[in-house]
């Protein structure tokens, strides 16, 4: 899984403004709509000379994609920005949810509360790459994603929250090496396939 993560998105470059529409608010890009024909997105930290820091709802829908690499200098991705992405792969973001109140991941395939994760998350989503300006994992961040098999945290974690990947009956290998803080109840409960679980460096583990 590390490997297959490292070539992920290797060579790959970032796509060209010509693959988005979008709209400048604040002197930053928000994507509105993802109008090119790659099933591999790699998405500029840039168009138009700014920052490219949204992702707005529906922006990425649908179609064929199998991949998207969404760049550190997104700030926000809107309820459904994914949503219907019925060949999604592989993904790497840089947060979970909104980076605000809705931390858990079905949030941008258009759930409206983390219990609605399995149905919203596509069937396909086999990898999750968390970036390092994600320091914490919410409480249901990842619940009841059945087929998901890989989550990695390319950064430190400060604390794991209460079933935080509660049945997630797929998952294969998450990455929490740099975990710092607790890790909360049933964080790991009905994981039945989990092989490998780095929490060498965790401060507490609570029980249950």
């Amino acid at each position: 899984y590390r490997e297959n993560m490292s070539l992920a998105f290797g060579g790959y470059e970032p796509l060209g403004d010509s693959a988005f529409e979008y709209e400048i608010v604040d002197g930053k890009v928000r994507i509105t709509k993802y109008i090119g024909e790659e099933s591999i997105i790699v998405i500029p930290e840039k168009i138009a000379g700014a920052d490219v820091a949204v992702l707005a709802s529906s922006a990425f829908s649908g179609g064929k994609i199998g991949a998207v690499y969404v760049p550190d200098s997104v700030e926000s991705i809107e309820s459904g920005a994914f949503e219907a992405c019925e060949a999604l792969t592989t993904l790497r973001i840089p947060i979970v949810g909104d980076g605000g109140e809705n931390q858990y991941l079905g949030y941008i395939f258009g759930a409206d509360e983390p219990d609605k994760n399995a149905v919203s998350v596509p069937g396909t989503l086999d990898m999750v790459i968390i970036g390092s300006g994600c320091n914490t994992v919410a409480d249901e961040a990842f619940r009841g994603i059945k087929t998901l098999s890989a989550v990695v945290f390319e950064g430190e974690i400060s604390s794991i929250g209460d079933m935080a990947f509660y049945q997630c009956s797929d998952l294969v290998m998450v990455t929490l090496d740099n975990v710092t803080g607790d890790i909360g109840e049933l964080a790991f409960a009905f994981c039945s396939s989990l092989f490998f679980v780095d929490i060498s460096n965790c401060k507490g583990v609570e029980s249950g």
